[in-house]
């Protein structure tokens, strides 16, 4: 392998990639510096500014509701700005980039917190050449390894039984809604008598309840509006929520996933000594049934509102359970 560096017009060393052939690496990298001189001459300045002066042009500019705003100010003032506020955008490279998920690594945040903050920084820098204020991206499609944690907790039908008992009528119909539509938090607070469709046995997934600035969102997460079937035992408690009405919301009350869970959760779990379980294992579950009863793995992502075949594939592992056949064959004479 032969990787394309090259000398950008302030002196500093980059890479254009790694090539199978030697020819194409050189080629590649004097096309770079090409560019990169091109654009020097073009704006003198442009990028040295600071990221954190970029940031707050960019930050007004962004695509994105006003939700996902609010809960990316922390990480931008926690971990974002800290690091880069006072770096200019040309002296930010790869390396720095990888080393910084190594220092979020060190102090034990979650790799699910080091990709939403890795997130905003790719998206800020990917603004910038698009503006035209950075020639190259400096860490475009950096990646860095999970590891292999399992964290889903798949509940079995007897502890949904178990679960059931300890629960009040009200957080009942909640748990049992979630567990049998494999609906997010934040839909089924935002579910609308107007989507269910009892005659049809239907629920279209059409908002969803953004806590942050307490009001409904026009699309799931995804933007993927869908159709999810409702089961015979979720009939009663869809007619007991919804009465007579024909509009508002399924479930009278908007309340924070976090109050509930210490509020409800946790409590009920160790009633039920059921042991620690986040309240989006409910949404697992929901994809385990179905797949230990046959359903192919991709109806089950259509039925989550998974926007990508590969998010579903976590479950792949479910669909390979053992089917009554194999222990028949296994059991025969």
């Amino acid at each position: 392998m032969w990787r394309a560096r090259y000398l950008t017009p302030t002196g500093k060393k980059r890479s254009a990639g790694t090539y199978t052939h030697k020819r194409m690496a050189e080629r590649k990298a004097a096309s770079a510096e090409d560019d990169a001189h091109k654009f020097r001459n073009r704006d003198n300045d442009a990028s040295k500014r600071s990221w954190g002066d970029w940031c707050d042009h960019w930050w007004e500019t962004r695509a994105v509701s006003p939700g996902t705003l609010i809960r990316d100010a922390s990480p931008l003032k926690n971990y974002l700005r800290p690091k880069w506020g006072d770096v200019a955008l040309q002296d930010i490279t790869r390396h720095d980039v990888r080393a910084w998920i190594a220092e979020l690594r060190d102090k034990g945040l979650a790799p699910s917190s080091i990709d939403r903050y890795l997130s905003i920084f790719t998206a800020s820098l990917s603004a910038a050449v698009d503006a035209e204020v950075l020639p190259v991206h400096p860490a475009l499609n950096i990646k860095f390894d999970h590891g292999e944690v399992d964290v889903q907790r798949y509940f079995t039908h007897k502890e949904e039984k178990r679960l059931m008992k300890v629960l009040s009528e009200a957080d009942r119909a909640l748990v049992h809604v979630l567990l049998y539509t494999g609906m997010r938090w934040g839909e089924a607070m935002g579910l609308q008598v107007k989507r269910v469709n009892m005659k049809r046995r239907n629920i279209r997934i059409a908002e969803v309840w953004d806590n942050r600035t307490k009001s409904l969102r026009a699309y799931p997460k995804g933007r993927r509006i869908r159709d999810v079937p409702i089961f015979p035992k979720t009939m009663p408690y869809l007619k007991e929520l919804i009465g007579e009405r024909t509009d508002g919301f399924v479930f009278a009350q908007r309340e924070d996933i976090d109050n509930w869970r210490k509020r409800v959760w946790d409590a009920a779990l160790e009633d039920a000594k059921l042991g620690p379980a986040r309240i989006h294992d409910t949404r697992h579950t929901y994809a385990s049934w179905l797949l230990q009863n046959g359903v192919p793995l991709a109806e089950v992502g259509k039925l989550l509102g998974h926007a990508s075949p590969a998010t579903t594939q976590r479950y792949a592992h479910l669909a390979n359970a053992p089917k009554d056949h194999i222990f028949a064959a296994l059991s025969a004479k």
